[in-house]
């Protein structure tokens, strides 16, 4: 899979953190931002209540589109 650069927006003090810890783990920030998303993947992809939130955005993304049919 080809990497895809996205732009995001941090806050200062967020941005100071992460520049520091990249410092202290010898790598990129870019790494640092990986592994921060990656986490947070994982976290929800095995969060309990993700099935029933999937149901609840499809119910209504469905609600949304059905506008435009009408």
């Amino acid at each position: 899979m080809t990497d895809k650069p996205v732009t995001v927006r941090l806050p200062q003090d967020l941005l100071k953190d992460l520049m520091a810890l990249s410092i202290v783990d010898d790598t990129t920030l870019a790494d640092q931002i990986r592994k921060a998303v990656q986490a947070y993947s994982t976290a929800r992809r095995n969060s309990p209540e993700l099935e029933g939130e999937i149901a609840a955005a499809r119910a209504k993304q469905s609600d949304i589109f059905s506008t435009l049919a009408s």
